[in-house]
């Protein structure tokens, strides 16, 4: 059976995965498998091809192939990494207002040690939350990603940053939670998104608002056309409203029941 030498790695040298041509077939050997809430105890190997979970049988029998990089688990748990739309901060950088240097960090430093550091609870991408801010809170920090993604292309050593999540302005100023309510902008009528959220969207994934607000639902249309997801949140939107949202391209519910209208309402 011709076959490329093969090369054995721990799975701290994990990295080293990403570093493989296309079509290398990868095991990952002696790790704890998790399927249909309960783990698997005849299997400890896990088959991948170009990011695909392969049916090792069917590669070895039918395709006469063997595993070109095995990666030794250890016995640890082997799933797939969390990824988390909505972090507004952690480590006590909080994103709204980390455009500043504090404790003698910059924001790009302090975005890199986020990132770096989340990776121990298993979370493999995320989208930093910005809540309710002015203008330049927003399109600085959508310069910074543009920053980010620049410094740390290629690195390994930290979660992949899908892009920014804005959880405001355009939120209801009955439901402002913990947002600013000063801040807020109640109406997206006569509104020129890009002068709120700067013109380069590049880096923007995802955005909340309230799709009862004068001009939502022509808002969530717009982002929807230019690939940016949109979420329903902190919100006193009724049924119909939500439906209309959804209709234009509203896809989740920032978190649900919280900071909007009680579920008996109609």
């Amino acid at each position: 059976m011709p076959q490329k030498p093969s090369l054995t790695i721990n799975f701290r040298d994990i990295a080293l995965c990403q570093q493989q041509p296309s079509g290398t077939i990868i095991c990952f050997r002696h790790c704890r498998l998790f399927q249909n809430g309960t783990f698997i105890d005849d299997s400890d190997e896990l088959w991948v091809r170009d990011g695909k979970i392969l049916e090792a049988q069917k590669i070895f029998y039918e395709e006469r192939k063997r595993p070109n990089l095995w990666v030794d688990c250890e016995g640890l748990i082997l799933a797939p990494g969390f990824i988390d739309i909505q972090m507004n901060g952690a480590f006590g950088v909080d994103f709204t207002s980390m455009t500043h240097t504090k404790n003698g960090k910059t924001a790009l430093e302090q975005l890199k040690e986020v990132a770096q550091k989340i990776l121990a609870f298993g979370i493999t991408a995320f989208c930093p939350t910005v809540i309710t801010a002015r203008s330049e809170a927003y399109q600085m920090f959508l310069q910074l990603l543009n920053e980010y993604k620049s410094e740390t292309k290629g690195r390994e050593n930290c979660a992949r940053i899908i892009g920014a999540h804005f959880e405001g302005p355009f939120i209801s100023p009955n439901r402002v939670g913990c947002h600013p309510k000063s801040l807020v902008v109640a109406s997206l009528q006569n509104i020129n998104l890009n002068s709120v959220y700067g013109l380069d969207l590049s880096n923007l994934s995802y955005v909340t608002v309230a799709p009862e607000l004068p001009g939502a639902i022509e808002a969530i249309a717009f982002f929807r056309q230019k690939g940016i997801e949109m979420a329903i949140g902190h919100s006193e939107a009724s049924i119909e409203n939500a439906t209309k949202a959804v209709s234009a391209g509203a896809k989740s519910i920032t978190h649900l029941f919280n900071s909007m209208r009680p579920v008996s309402d109609n």
